[in-house]
């Protein structure tokens, strides 16, 4: 093989791959907005909790904002996974505060993140946000910036 026909390979098998990463993005998408569209249906859908089971983090979401009269608290719930080397996911639910987006935003932009996907979902006082940010570097620890974020947030 000449060097023209292992370059057009090449560059035939790179397309190739950009295609697969663009398909891998957009399940990632969807399977986010899934999740997302279940944990709204199971914070305005009874739970299995309510009738006498076990239920999840937006059942008490649910649970505290069912009564308008009796206001709960609800202690801030960071989680944050790792998707690729650097690429991260990360879910908060806490109170709905003034200015508390902002102040997670400007955590996340001085740490270094560039954020590619936002979703935010509020019901009664309680707030979900879902995130997808990249960093600059790799070898960021999710629990550190998880620890972080809440330190910068609360």
């Amino acid at each position: 093989m000449d060097r023209a026909s292992i370059l057009a390979d090449a560059i035939d098998y790179i397309k190739e791959l950009h295609g697969q990463v663009e398909d891998l993005k957009d399940e990632l998408r969807t399977l986010e907005v899934e999740d997302c569209e279940k944990n709204t249906l199971q914070s305005i859908m009874p739970t299995s909790k309510e009738q006498g089971g076990t239920g999840t983090l937006l059942t008490e979401f649910n649970q505290s904002s069912s009564n308008s009269t009796k206001r709960i608290d609800m202690k801030m719930q960071t989680e944050v996974n790792q998707i690729s080397r650097t690429e991260l996911l990360i879910k908060v639910c806490c109170e709905q505060k003034p200015g508390g987006f902002s102040r997670l935003m400007e955590a996340i932009n001085s740490s270094g993140f560039q954020v590619e996907n936002a979703n935010m979902i509020t019901i009664d006082g309680k707030v979900q946000i879902v995130l997808t940010v990249e960093a600059a570097k790799e070898g960021i620890h999710p629990t550190k910036l998880k620890n972080f974020l809440t330190e910068q947030t609360v």
